[in-house]
């Protein structure tokens, strides 16, 4: 699926080149973000990557949870664009809510519950 239409699905995207200008930082800080899991990044199929704008803060800082809410899902799903799928999305457990809204509004609790739910049943 072209970024057009996954930007479509999960909202606005970067690509590294817009996201070292918007936060200021060199290409290997991104990268190393990424490995920690601190920066949430969609593979592309040229070996690129994006990345969701709603994963930073007011300061275009990280969002505190991103990183546990990959790791629950590290051996649920083939691609994170899943795990971005799922954060967007209405979910039940969440009095309808999509994650990352929760998430920004500072309940990290609720999300990493349900994110700990959805999972497992993926695992399944």
């Amino acid at each position: 699926m072209s970024a057009l239409l996954w930007e479509r699905e999960v909202g606005p995207l970067v690509t590294t080149s817009q996201l070292e200008a918007l936060l200021r930082v060199s290409r290997q800080a991104i990268n190393e973000g990424v490995w920690s899991h601190r920066i949430f990044a969609l593979p592309m199929e040229q070996g690129d990557c994006v990345y969701p704008l709603w994963q930073f803060g007011p300061n275009s800082e990280p969002l505190r949870g991103i990183a546990e809410i990959v790791n629950l899902f590290a051996d649920a799903v083939e691609t994170t664009w899943t795990i971005a799928s799922w954060l967007v999305a209405d979910e039940p457990e969440l009095d309808g809510r999509p994650p990352i809204e929760v998430l920004r509004s500072g309940d990290r609790a609720d999300v990493l519950e349900a994110a700990r739910r959805y999972a497992e049943r993926l695992r399944r």
